[in-house]
């Protein structure tokens, strides 16, 4: 299928995320980050409109598997910071 793969710097640390269409007008959102205590960290955002939060485990890697299409946007807040990434559109 057409995945889409970005890579962030945040702070010290880096995001992978892959975007994947799973139906029409549905996305699935994967990463990791890689960061120190990664399950200490938490993802969230919207698409759409629609909130979403996944968590992070302690391999840096989190998924959500079905999430509109349209404008998102993330935050991904750690221990001693949140980063909020530039809106995007699957």
């Amino acid at each position: 299928g057409d995945v889409r793969r970005l890579r962030y710097a945040i702070g010290g640390d880096e995001l992978d995320l892959e975007i994947e269409p799973v139906s029409a007008g549905a996305f699935a959102l994967r990463g990791q980050l890689a960061a120190p205590a990664p399950a200490m960290c938490r993802v969230h955002g919207t698409a759409s409109g629609e909130r979403f939060e996944a968590r992070v485990d302690a391999d840096g890697l989190f998924a959500v598997e079905s999430l509109p299409a349209g404008a998102w946007s993330l935050t991904i807040e750690t221990p001693g910071a949140a980063y909020r990434l530039p809106e995007f559109v699957p």
